[in-house]
């Protein structure tokens, strides 16, 4: 009685090697899903974030003028700097999540089926078609230039609109004289 070779699908030490590929396979994707996860957690945090930049905004132009002045303007370039951190991150989170998937796709190369790397990209047009599939970064980055857009449109009409400093309604000679004495 001959022994099967050890990459026959019958052989116990094939089936142990297939057994652990699979629970290492489920825990990767499993570990690249809460990459998702973590992904869209950090994007609801920066709509959080703008939100309250953005409310804070509106509050200060219910404020008296010279408040207003000297906060808008921070808050604005707060509001861009998030923005540009925004961007940043989810381009890190597209590279992390493209290796995970990479990786899953070569672990799929050693399973009967390759659901992720070739079936369901094949579906989706590998991603030639935006009519039939966009990224999810490229739709992520929609986001924060529609803020970008937003706070430089404000700044833009906050710095058209502030008093310039020859037109500051100064006391007159006279009253500083009288205001001294």
């Amino acid at each position: 009685m001959s022994e099967s070779a050890p990459d026959q699908p019958c052989n116990p030490k094939h089936q142990e090697i297939q057994h652990l590929l699979l629970e290492q396979y489920k825990l990767y994707v499993e570990m690249a899903d809460r990459v998702s996860t973590r992904r869209h957690s950090m994007h609801l945090a920066f709509i959080t974030l703008h939100t309250l930049v953005l409310a804070a905004i509106g509050q200060l132009l219910q404020s008296d003028t010279e408040v207003r002045a000297g906060l808008i303007l921070p808050l604005l370039l707060v509001g861009i700097g998030l923005c540009v951190l925004w961007v940043l991150l989810t381009l890190s989170y597209r590279r992390l999540n493209e290796a995970k998937y990479k990786v899953v796709g070569l672990l799929e190369k050693e399973l009967p089926a390759q659901p992720y790397s070739v079936l369901e990209w094949t579906m989706l047009g590998k991603g030639g078609d935006s009519g039939r599939y966009m990224t999810l970064t490229q739709i992520e980055s929609f986001i924060p230039v529609f803020f970008i857009v937003i706070y430089l449109a404000a700044s833009v009409v906050f710095v058209k609109e502030s008093p310039k400093p020859h037109e500051v309604n100064l006391p007159s000679h006279e009253t500083r004289s009288n205001f001294l004495t």
